[in-house]
């Protein structure tokens, strides 16, 4: 998660008036998820009032009101001067370059993970959200699990030596084969910046103080017929003494498993 320094996130939220309006740019599976959690559930003080997407499926139309616009260039949506923030649901390597032209263009920020494909762009829109004064969030939503928040608040005075991360899961259960999550050149990888990133940001969450943390060494092994990593094992040292290791694996036909080990 980046956002812009914290006095300012805390004067721009006072600033706010609710409901916020909001704009969505991408209608794939997540960009509806977004549309139903912020236009249907009633704990949310927000108003959807444009969507953008180059090339809208008919459910992704169908989820469009009489009061929703909708435009096939992101930017028109951008142009709209009472839309506060938008919520960026397109693949990875589009992230950067949405990111850019919404803060820059005076939005809030919403940004799906992974947030880009290069921690330098990330860096260059964290900079660019101070610059503009506005909130840049990144979606990590595996943080926000209650059993997360009880192992932080469980950790918060014990002396971490070791961490062990084991994810798994059969992918194909969830994107087509020929979809663009196994894309590296829209994706950037494979297992581990798609899924590995959701249960690092686990860690970091649950111990901040703990930096820096640096990979010993990594593996990766691609199932047949797969251009990005489908398995990953690595390992890694955190604080002055502490070592864990992450395994992930996207081929796994068995019970699915997403377990963090202090």
């Amino acid at each position: 998660m980046v956002r812009s320094e914290e006095n300012n996130s805390v004067k721009l939220e006072a600033n706010l008036k609710l409901p916020v309006k909001i704009g969505l740019i991408g209608l794939g599976n997540i960009g509806k998820i977004h549309y139903e959690a912020l236009s249907r559930l009633p704990q949310t003080n927000f108003e959807i009032v444009a969507l953008a997407d180059p090339k809208p499926t008919d459910e992704a139309r169908n989820l469009v009101g009489t009061d929703i616009a909708l435009y096939a260039d992101y930017k028109e949506l951008l142009r709209k001067p009472e839309i506060v923030a938008v919520s960026i649901n397109t693949p990875p390597n589009t992230h950067h370059q949405l990111v850019m032209d919404a803060l820059r263009a005076g939005k809030h920020v919403l940004v799906e993970k992974p947030p880009a494909l290069a921690v330098a762009q990330c860096e260059e829109m964290s900079v660019c959200a101070n610059q503009q004064e506005r909130v840049l969030f990144m979606s990590f939503h595996a943080r926000y699990n209650p059993a997360v928040e009880a192992a932080k608040e469980e950790l918060v005075d014990k002396n971490i030596e070791g961490i062990d991360i084991q994810y798994s899961e059969y992918a194909p259960n969830y994107h087509a084969v020929d979809g663009w999550i196994f894309n590296p050149e829209i994706a950037g990888g494979g297992v581990l910046i798609d899924s590995g990133i959701n249960a690092l940001s686990v860690v970091t969450y649950v111990l901040p103080d703990w930096t820096p943390f640096s990979v010993k060494d990594a593996k990766f092994k691609k199932a047949g017929g797969f251009k990005v990593e489908t398995e990953a094992h690595v390992g890694f040292s955190f604080g002055s003494k502490g070592s864990g290791t992450l395994s992930m694996d996207w081929m796994n036909k068995g019970p699915e498993v997403r377990q963090v080990t202090f």
